[in-house]
């Protein structure tokens, strides 16, 4: 793959990898950093943390904290997946992602939680009472309905995640932050032959619009520069403003794409395409 090609994430999980101004920010304040990962290697692990819990493994000095932990518990089989769509280990990987993050808040001391969840993911492993669906199950019932269904289990077990951290200390900030929308139907037809810049407003709508939302107790969000309008860029400068008086100032909110598969790493402004539903 060439350095410019979507086939080549390298450039992306060299920079997720190293020293980052969030983390390195908290550190130095007396914060920890436990980092729970994904197989996903840009988030598979980060330099500055303290702890890093993964389904497919530890390392060792994790591994070894852990076994002192309640979180022992949720410790998942030490055998990392050939293929990650493999539906039993996607169903596995997220119950010990969501596991690990129930039992976190209960841990000691001012902390930095990152966690890259994919319970939303195609495919479609759980029911809303989190039971295995299958493949004949999803073919039955489509990919919408089978969403919905996933969609139903992954709402219950991160709002009781959020009840669990705000019981714990109830000046804990919060940041729920979705990555991406779903692809348009045009781009799962033929991806290294869609063009974003040809994209209808509604595809980019459905691309780039996203679940965002937080919370910082005591602090005015909105007057801190938080709306609708706000692009996960500006996430963490709204938080440090609102809790910690940093004034940090706002960066231009921009939506970008890629040109193509071909040419992952050159982008092109599209903000002013993206259709709000207004």
């Amino acid at each position: 793959a060439s350095a410019t090609s979507g086939r080549d994430r390298g450039p992306i999980q060299r920079q997720l990898s190293q020293h980052l101004a969030v983390p390195v920010a908290l550190k130095g304040i007396g914060y920890s950093y436990i980092h729970v990962a994904n197989w996903w290697e840009p988030t598979s692990t980060n330099v500055d943390a303290d702890l890093v819990f993964r389904y497919d493994g530890l390392d060792e000095f994790s591994n070894a904290l852990i076994q002192t932990t309640m979180l022992r518990a949720f410790v998942a089989p030490m055998t990392a997946p050939d293929d990650p769509y493999d539906w039993e280990v996607m169903r596995e990987n997220n119950l010990y992602a969501l596991g690990v993050l129930e039992d976190i808040p209960s841990l000691p001391g001012p902390k930095y939680v990152f966690a890259h969840l994919v319970t939303t993911h195609p495919p479609y492993v759980h029911n809303p009472d989190g039971s295995m669906t299958g493949r004949e199950q999803v073919a039955e019932l489509g990919d919408l309905r089978s969403y919905v269904l996933q969609m139903e289990y992954a709402n219950t077990r991160l709002l009781g995640i959020v009840d669990r951290i705000i019981a714990n200390d109830p000046d804990a900030v919060i940041v729920l932050q979705a990555d991406e929308g779903p692809y348009p139907l045009r781009y799962d037809a033929d991806d290294y032959a869609f063009r974003w810049a040809q994209a209808t407003p509604a595809e980019l709508e459905q691309k780039f619009g996203i679940l965002y939302a937080m919370r910082v107790p005591g602090a005015d969000v909105v007057a801190a520069g938080f709306g609708d309008d706000r692009t996960p860029v500006n996430a963490f400068r709204i938080v440090f403003d609102a809790r910690f008086g940093a004034n940090l100032p706002l960066l231009p909110d921009r939506v970008y794409a890629h040109v193509d598969l071909d040419h992952f790493y050159d982008f092109i402004d599209v903000t002013d395409r993206v259709d709000h539903g207004g």
